[in-house]
């Protein structure tokens, strides 16, 4: 198959997929309007596998902050209602139009810019943002591309924070074998290759692997009990770690060349 051929139609699946979740979403007519008041620290705080971005991105007011493949905008909406002036996109035209719904609901329209977007291929100039976020987005792309658009649009200095699948959960590869139509034709949980192509791109890089036994509502009290459970395994065994559900990477961009330049 033509290779551009065959980019075209990933990026039409992966488009068509989202667009049928998010149409789901805005047929509901729900009221758009968020039911709490808290800021993006309280609520990462709150789930798990999301708690280590507040240490690494810290107070975020007045600075600009991309998040990346942002799929209906939850986290966008937080980001924005903490300060930041945020972009986001996603490669989904019905996500996008979801984010703008939730976005003018709850009056952070002038904080968001939501626009359709390739990942691989985003229209942002370079150095434009001090933190990009991505939140199980970068599995559906061509990895060398969009982490290398990640490192061209981040200020030198600028931090990236990424939480992704891993590839080798064996109660995950069971439930994707059974699961198809949940996930896309393309899709790709990262493998260790991947994480060491990404970590090379930058610098002060903390890895980290979430999710052995820990499989339950990230908001859960059992979730709480499982992630420590889970510390003390890795600690004890980090072999382990090739079996996390999730792989979470912090990272800063190098003020010079660097790696990966």
């Amino acid at each position: 198959m033509n290779p551009e051929k065959s980019t075209d139609d990933r990026l039409a699946d992966e488009a068509a997929f989202f667009d049928r979740q998010a149409q789901t979403t805005l047929g509901r007519e729900p009221s758009f309007r968020l039911g709490n008041t808290k800021t993006y620290a309280e609520l990462f705080g709150e789930v798990s596998h999301l708690k280590g971005v507040v240490p690494h991105f810290g107070a975020i007011e007045g600075k600009t902050l991309l998040d990346m493949a942002c799929g209906d905008g939850w986290t966008t909406l937080y980001f924005a209602r903490s300060g930041a002036q945020v972009s986001c996109c996603d490669i989904s035209p019905k996500c996008i139009e979801l984010v703008r719904k939730y976005a003018e609901t709850n009056d952070l329209a002038s904080r968001i810019n939501a626009e359709v977007m390739n990942a691989e291929e985003m229209s942002y100039p370079d150095e434009a943002f001090d933190y990009v976020f991505v939140n199980a987005g970068l599995h559906h792309t061509d990895l060398s591309k969009s982490v290398a658009e990640i490192r061209r649009v981040l200020k030198p200095g600028g931090k990236l924070a990424m939480v992704e699948d891993h590839g080798h959960h064996p109660l995950f590869a069971v439930y994707r074998f059974f699961t198809g139509h949940r996930h896309t034709k393309f899709e790709k949980a990262l493998g260790p290759e991947d994480v060491a192509m990404i970590s090379s791109m930058f610098t002060d890089v903390t890895v980290r692997y979430h999710g052995l036994l820990n499989v339950v509502s990230a908001t859960s009290k059992l979730s709480r009990v499982l992630e420590s459970i889970d510390k003390r395994l890795l600690s004890w065994f980090p072999f382990l770690r090739f079996f996390a559900r999730l792989v979470q990477i912090y990272a800063v961009k190098p003020a010079g060349p660097g790696p990966g330049a």
